[in-house]
């Protein structure tokens, strides 16, 4: 029975090259990956008691995550392995999942309230925020917005445009290509 409730969840649809793509999961990884394909390849692990997995829309975009169960406080951790194209605008929220992001080339909004975010690549625009969480940010991007209550933010690439806001974190950047 426990087996049988951990049994990966696939899914695939074919999207635009530039789709929206809105990520939702509470508790576990989020793990995305920008492919050279037109299509979005989705690979969950909602263990029991987590919730219900949901996937849906069009070529346009995407939605994806999980809807958890009625008055329940604490959650068990998911699994989202997603890949996407990477001219894809990807829009993540979690509570404590980690999120983990890589070879996208056009737009990332991150936001996790205790979980950590790491992103490396080719990013145009990047945003991302964590309360307590950590972020680790190695790309070349346009413009990147890191913002932080305690956790610790840290910034490397070649950035033309950098904010980072933290609260008590410590905040680092070793940044090539600044304007501003």
């Amino acid at each position: 029975g426990a087996a049988a409730a951990q049994t990966p969840i696939h899914r695939g649809r074919l999207i635009a090259p530039d789709a929206a793509v809105r990520i939702f999961n509470i508790a576990g990884t989020v793990r995305v990956t920008g492919w050279d394909r037109d299509s979005v390849d989705v690979t969950a692990v909602v263990p029991k008691g987590a919730g219900e997995f949901m996937f849906g829309g069009g070529s346009g975009g995407v939605k994806m995550g999980i809807n958890p169960p009625v008055g329940e406080a604490v959650y068990p951790g998911s699994l989202f392995e997603v890949r996407v194209p990477t001219r894809a605008r990807v829009w993540i929220k979690t509570e404590s999942a980690e999120i983990l992001v890589s070879g996208l080339t056009s737009s990332a909004d991150l936001s996790s309230v205790s979980g950590r975010i790491v992103v490396t690549g080719d990013v145009a625009q990047l945003s991302a925020e964590s309360m307590d969480g950590g972020i680790d940010v190695h790309v070349n991007a346009s413009l990147v917005r890191l913002k932080s209550a305690g956790g610790t933010i840290v910034l490397r690439g070649n950035v033309t445009d950098a904010s980072l806001s933290t609260v008590s974190g410590a905040a680092t950047a070793q940044l090539g290509g600044l304007d501003r």
